[in-house]
């Protein structure tokens, strides 16, 4: 049975929980919740995860604990502890570029100023890993942009969060069950 990791990044601790940088957090949480995975175990004090089997493969849901900026280190050493080879790997994570409500699925990138998946990049040493980028966006004119991404979504903005994590799991269960590109033609 193969091995399939699916890391939503984000940052550990009470005060990050609902902010805009940790929308891959919640969406794997809510990917959880969907698969019937249950609550999340700790790995090393590195890594929080649950799985499951779906479609038949045994899915690994990761929250790294490392912060943004490094979420790499740890996924790197889970993915070789459990022998998950990176084609195998799909990361969720805000993108301030795109609407929020909206998402988009690429197959390889750059890491487009986003420090987490820089991180990743350098440590799996390729760009070609599958990714769901969740919008977050846009950024307001003359708002800092450390403290938009580290900001709360207000009310108006949690009217959508719903939506697009439900999007979200359909998109990383159509990866799953068929595969990216069927999920890029779908969701794109």
């Amino acid at each position: 049975m193969d091995n399939f990791a699916i890391a939503g990044l984000g940052n550990p601790g009470k005060e990050y929980e609902r902010t805009r940088h940790n929308i891959g957090f919640l969406a794997v949480e809510h990917l959880s919740n969907v698969l019937g995975f249950g609550n999340f175990s700790l790995w090393k004090k590195e890594i929080e995860f649950s799985c499951g089997i779906f479609a038949g493969k045994k899915i690994w849901l990761l929250k790294p604990l490392s912060y943004m900026n490094n979420s790499g280190a740890p996924l790197k050493k889970f993915l070789d502890f459990y022998k998950i080879d990176y084609p195998n790997l799909l990361i969720i994570f805000d993108d301030i570029s795109i609407d929020l409500g909206n998402i988009r699925i690429r197959k390889c990138g750059s890491a487009g100023g986003h420090n987490g998946v820089k991180s990743i990049i350098e440590h799996f040493s390729t760009d070609c890993i599958k990714r769901i980028k969740i919008g977050v966006g846009p950024v307001p004119a003359k708002f800092d942009l450390k403290n938009f991404v580290l900001g709360n979504f207000d009310r108006q903005q949690c009217e959508y969060i719903n939506g697009v994590l439900e999007k979200s799991s359909m998109a990383c269960k159509k990866i799953l069950e068929e595969d990216i590109e069927k999920a890029m033609n779908l969701f794109n």
